[in-house]
């Protein structure tokens, strides 16, 4: 039996996360080459779930591969923002602990009740539901949202002429374009982050009452 380590999915993921962390290493010497490596690592998160869906790959440990490999992508993105703009270092800080704890708190209370933090039943906030249950939301809202960040990240390198003007009106489309998508996952983010933490001490509260009819 081939271990789940060895799934094509999470195989898939640990080409992501070398990538990942590749591209990192460029951002600050050869910002064409990290934009490319990025959206490959970025383009593999898709695949890596088609993979296993189409495979019945599906695991526990993929699952946790995919978060890890989203987080650190975002976070280590908003790390090099906050670098490149230091007169913003501070909302992006906040932004990037938004990002963290939010979608730790929602694995965290997805794991205690056995289910896949994309489950939204019908009494979760509509928010929640639009962006886990409409078709292809999520999809695009991350991609947007990524595609948003890289666009400062590319805009700074361009004003700074470290990267030609040809695709200047292109970055700044994005920018402006994307810029509502990028609130509004900030917000389903926010959101998520209250509605996991009410799950889990909810889940608490049932947990103390069963324990004192025993």
């Amino acid at each position: 039996m081939v271990s789940v380590a060895l799934f094509v999915p999470n195989i898939i993921g640990y080409v992501r996360a070398i990538t990942g962390i590749i591209a990192f290493y460029f951002a600050e010497s050869n910002p064409r080459l990290f934009c490319l490596l990025y959206f490959i690592s970025y383009i593999l998160d898709a695949f890596d779930g088609v993979a296993a869906r189409h495979l019945g790959q599906c695991s526990h440990f993929g699952a946790v591969l995919d978060m890890v490999c989203d987080r650190f992508c975002t976070c280590s993105l908003y790390l090099v923002l906050s670098h490149i703009y230091p007169e913003y270092k501070y909302p992006i800080i906040l932004l990037l602990i938004l990002e963290l704890v939010s979608h730790w708190i929602q694995m965290f209370s997805a794991t205690l009740v056995g289910k896949s933090h994309k489950a939204i039943d019908s009494e979760r906030p509509w928010i929640l539901r639009f962006y886990y249950v409409v078709p292809y939301s999520l999809f695009f809202v991350c991609l947007f949202n990524e595609v948003w960040l890289v666009s400062m990240y590319m805009l700074y390198y361009i004003e700074k002429g470290v990267i030609g003007a040809t695709f200047r009106i292109c970055w700044k489309f994005f920018f402006y374009c994307f810029a509502p998508v990028f609130v509004f996952k900030q917000i389903v983010s926010l959101v998520a982050l209250f509605d996991s933490a009410k799950n889990v001490i909810e889940f608490d509260e049932e947990e103390r009452a069963h324990s004192k009819k025993e």
